[in-house]
């Protein structure tokens, strides 16, 4: 497809410039963490409250906290109440982009009379005002066009709450250097990137993710992406486990699915890859080898974001709405 289609694509389907949203990701990781407040006394448990694009900030956490070895245990739960004896003796970080969010305010809401610390991320809404109700230790974020976009904020903010375990204080600055960067090679004004090279391999399948049990939030923001922003279905498939159910599913291959497996050292997926090139699979790799474990997660998420706008143009779709979503929240009302 020429250049010139895609830039069309781009005016006509992306009116609001929703990718702009992205390219912005370093700046704005750099000014949350900033802005935001250090927490002085962190329990050994920290729990995490949120759902969809809010709630994965506590599956990143919890992921680069076992990258890491941190000596803290991190729990996140989308929608439902922790038990009580897990409570008591956390740390709960609510998460909620809009502030409206009425799983996270409702599960908050149970919680914060046997929670010993209660901190909350937000732009506003209701969530800023039970904050002030109950002071709870409160960190107001910048509010982006829709809560997947603000995944830097969010993140920013939770991590400069946590910094006294994660000391990440000095790193930040140069994450954030090199997702600025990143964000002018991805950026509608390079021609056939490579973000648009991989939608345009996946244009026409179903984008399986295969990965490893480290970087379960990843995935899981990966295939949300192609769901919110493509408007494509998609699924992943953590490993080692995947070798005991997934793999039995190409003895009947349907082509309609295309594996893109993310790749570092030591990941144990060489023996997905032999197999896949023994029987002709068609498949896509993404190497994730950055030595910052941070800066490997987060370029991985705002690469694969990128990479499901340009998708969603080529499908002539807009990256910004999901109708289904917002009818089916106003059912649930």
């Amino acid at each position: 497809m020429r250049w010139s289609d895609i830039l069309e694509r781009y005016n006509k389907y992306d009116d609001r410039g929703f990718i702009q949203e992205y390219l912005k990701w370093g700046e704005r990781l750099r000014k949350a963490f900033n802005q935001a407040t250090e927490l002085e006394k962190i329990p050994r448990r920290v729990v995490f409250i949120g759902v969809g694009g809010s709630g994965i900030v506590g599956d990143i956490i919890r992921d680069y906290t076992y990258l890491t070895n941190r000596n803290i245990e991190v729990y996140v739960y989308k929608g439902v109440t922790p038990p009580r004896r897990i409570v008591r003796k956390s740390l709960v970080i609510g998460v909620s982009h809009s502030g409206n969010t009425i799983e996270t305010i409702n599960t908050l809401l149970k919680m914060h009379e046997y929670a010993p610390i209660v901190a909350v991320v937000t732009a506003d809404g209701k969530l800023l005002e039970y904050a002030e109700r109950y002071k709870w230790d409160i960190n107001i974020i910048e509010p982006a066009l829709a809560p997947r976009a603000g995944l830097p904020q969010m993140l920013g903010a939770s991590l400069k709450m946590l910094n006294h375990v994660f000391k990440v204080d000095k790193r930040i600055t140069r994450v954030a250097e090199k997702l600025d960067r990143l964000g002018r090679k991805l950026s509608i004004e390079k021609r056939y990137n490579e973000a648009y090279r991989m939608a345009s391999f996946i244009w026409g399948y179903t984008p399986v993710i295969y990965g490893t049990a480290y970087y379960i939030g990843v995935l899981h923001r990966i295939k949300s992406s192609f769901n919110e922003n493509s408007k494509v279905h998609s699924y992943y498939v953590v490993f080692p486990e995947g070798y005991h159910n997934e793999v039995e599913a190409y003895e009947k291959y349907v082509n309609q699915f295309l594996p893109i497996i993310l790749r570092y050292d030591g990941d144990e997926l060489d023996y997905l890859i032999e197999y896949f090139n023994k029987e002709a699979v068609r498949f896509l790799t993404y190497q994730m080898n950055e030595r910052d474990i941070l800066y490997r997660i987060l370029k991985t998420i705002m690469f694969f974001d990128l990479v499901s706008i340009y998708l969603a143009y080529l499908r002539k779709v807009d990256p910004y709405v999901i109708n289904v979503i917002n009818e089916i929240k106003e059912m649930r009302r």
